[in-house]
């Protein structure tokens, strides 16, 4: 139990000290190019449940690119 505590502690206190950087990338990445500032993706978890992936966009939007699914 004081593991998870620490350990959700540690992770809000390094999101936080995060959250400048991750704000200054979202505004470079909206003033640069068009489009979502964030990617989106569904990925296969854990005993094949489904999550929603959510990162900033690194890629262009462009044409469809290949189709690998998990299956």
């Amino acid at each position: 139990m004081l593991k998870r505590s620490v350990d959700i502690t540690l992770a809000a206190l390094l999101l936080i000290a995060a959250l400048p950087v991750l704000g200054i990338a979202a505004i470079t990445i909206k003033v640069d190019s068009d489009g979502p500032v964030f990617f989106r993706q569904t990925r296969m978890g854990r005993k094949f449940r489904r999550f929603q992936l959510l990162k900033l966009r690194t890629m262009q939007i462009s044409g469809v690119g290949p189709a690998y699914t998990l299956g």
